[in-house]
């Protein structure tokens, strides 16, 4: 049993068919959530920022579309942090994020790390299941 081109309506008056190509669909999703994550090996860029500080990174991490809201953050899996002539292990990332409040279009992430101040840091997820998300649900 298949159903396809159905679309209900609140109340008596009918409107016209609303056709969404699947590209649509995908973005309006990524609305309220986008998980970044790296496959079984390898590495992948989230973003670029710099030290303010000893123990704090600014890093820059673009969405793909804006987000409705500003989200919440969650990491699980391996990091690391490349900056100026060293890099960092941040296995246990806890980054706290700072972002538009409504539609932003990236966000800044807070993260511990070793730099000194000035330094230019990246983000890199590495090895297999390291995921940033985030989340903007109702």
């Amino acid at each position: 049993f298949n159903l396809t081109g159905v679309q209900l309506e609140v109340g008596d008056t009918a409107t016209d068919f609303e056709h969404r190509t699947f590209g649509d669909e995908w973005a309006r999703c990524r609305r309220y959530t986008q998980v970044y994550e790296n496959g079984s090996s390898g590495q992948i860029a989230l973003g670029a920022g710099m030290a303010y500080s000893a123990s704090q990174i600014n890093v820059y991490v673009p969405f793909d579309v804006a987000m409705r809201v500003k989200p919440s953050v969650a990491t699980s899996g391996n990091w690391i942090n490349y900056y100026t002539g060293a890099s960092g292990n941040l296995s246990s990332v806890a980054p706290s994020i700072d972002c538009d409040t409504e539609n932003p279009i990236n966000a800044r992430l807070f993260i511990a790390s070793g730099a000194s101040v000035t330094e230019a840091d990246t983000l890199w997820c590495i090895g297999g299941g390291g995921t940033l998300t985030f989340d903007a649900e109702l």
